[in-house]
């Protein structure tokens, strides 16, 4: 491998049977270095590199040969041309360098045509529980060369879950979920926030469905459930500590996404508070007045037995 040190050499061997290519810049100095090989040049520009070149020159992207930079670098014009940071002073790295090859004027090379891009995958036409083959192409958009490579790919896909059997579930939106007990609708989710009395955030309160516990709100009360069907017949519990719970249900919609924004009272509040202190002096009075006759009628007995004494 030809490398030279402190500086690249130009091999100026240019004649009337050879030319040089334009200049070509596939990396960058980071990392360990800079590395202009010539099988990545030729992976990007294949058409317009020889495979054997027959000599390489080197410049920075400021135009500064690379014989002149001062640099330990490396140059083999059937490898390519590399700068190793590690190799330089310290403190110092790579420059940022282009190179060009030296290739024969009447160099050729079996061109191939250029493929457009793949076409989306077709539905997968598999039926419930079954396996099938979805199929994407591209065409050659090349009108006089032929592309290498296939025109149409494959792969496997599923079809959709069966019914079950054994569920009679009914779902006006969406499908029934694995346990049979609601219907999820893919695509849709449900944002919602939770206060407490006094419109404080309700942190850490439960949302559940059918006694299944799925959310619990975040730091500002916030909930996302993905999944549910805004099909107006969905009923969530909401729960907080010292909240009395309440039954929400997901108002009918056909957008993607539906909002809900919730209000919790406080267990006992103060209206509950009132008519049970005032449903107790209401039975306390009805006692008192109540017993009256009965009290009414000793009084009276006793004044009559005093009477007949006399």
């Amino acid at each position: 491998m030809a490398a030279t040190s402190r500086g690249s050499r130009r091999n100026d061997n240019s004649d009337a049977n050879h030319e040089w290519t334009t200049w070509f810049n596939v990396d960058h100095p980071g990392g360990r270095g800079d590395y202009e090989q010539l099988e990545a040049i030729r992976f990007y520009y294949r058409s317009r590199v020889c495979p054997v070149p027959r000599a390489l020159e080197a410049r920075t992207t400021d135009w500064v040969p690379a014989r002149e930079t001062g640099e330990t670098v490396h140059a083999d014009p059937t490898v390519g041309f590399w700068c190793l940071n590690e190799e330089q002073g310290p403190g110092r790295n790579c420059s940022n360098y282009s190179v060009r090859f030296l290739c024969p004027k009447d160099y050729s090379e079996i061109l191939q045509g250029i493929w457009g891009p793949w076409s989306v995958w077709n539905a997968c036409p598999a039926m419930c529980g079954k396996v099938g083959v979805q199929v994407r192409s591209r065409s050659c958009q090349s009108q006089t060369l032929s592309c290498s490579g296939p025109k149409v790919e494959g792969r496997s896909c599923n079809g959709p879950e069966c019914p079950r059997a054994d569920c009679h579930l009914h779902c006006m939106m969406g499908k029934e979920n694995a346990e049979c007990e609601a219907c999820t609708c893919e695509g849709h989710v449900l944002l919602g926030s939770v206060r407490g009395a006094g419109g404080l955030v309700a942190e850490g309160a439960t949302i559940v469905r059918l006694g299944k516990l799925l959310v619990l709100t975040d730091h500002n009360g916030h909930f996302r459930i993905p999944g549910v069907c805004p099909d107006g017949n969905t009923t969530l519990t909401v729960s907080a500590q010292n909240h009395s719970p309440l039954d929400v249900l997901v108002p009918l919609s056909s957008e993607l996404t539906s909002v809900l924004s919730i209000r919790l009272e406080r267990t006992g509040n103060w209206r509950e508070r009132f008519e049970s202190h005032h449903s107790i002096h209401k039975l306390q009075l009805w006692s008192f007045f109540g017993a009256m006759p009965y009290n009414f009628f000793i009084i009276f007995l006793f004044y009559l037995m005093n009477r007949s004494m006399y």
